[in-house]
């Protein structure tokens, strides 16, 4: 189902390759500047619905690259990691519920966060 794979959405955006089999992904980071971005991915193939969050599930693959990236940030080159994603991380919008979409993406993603102590976070819908 090419909706599902991004097809669209990856033919008119020319994404970085993120992973070692040269696949290009919904996901990347690069530097600029004093700044290490990472843009995470809060939809997959593997999303049904967004009361769940199975982009960032513990062992998927966005999640394992995610905390490599982090780990790998050399902080006396790039002090600032901002990152940035389409869900709601926190919100009032009630077009977008904190239950159905907030909810899943901070328990998904939040420690993760806090860990590697990403600077500042942008997220859609707010």
């Amino acid at each position: 189902d090419q909706a599902k794979q991004f097809t669209a959405y990856l033919a008119r955006f020319d994404n970085p390759v993120a992973t070692n089999d040269g696949k290009r992904e919904l996901y990347y980071s690069f530097d600029a500047g004093l700044v290490h971005w990472v843009m995470v991915a809060g939809y997959c193939s593997e999303m049904h619905d967004t009361s769940t969050q199975p982009c960032l599930s513990d062992d998927s693959p966005q999640m394992d690259w995610l905390v490599n990236d982090l780990k790998s940030v050399d902080r006396s080159k790039t002090p600032w990691v901002l990152v940035a994603f389409h869900q709601p991380y926190m919100n009032s919008n009630k077009a977008h519920s904190m239950i159905t979409e907030g909810r899943p993406m901070r328990a998904a993603i939040e420690d993760t966060l806090y860990e590697y102590k990403v600077d500042l976070v942008f997220s859609g819908h707010v």
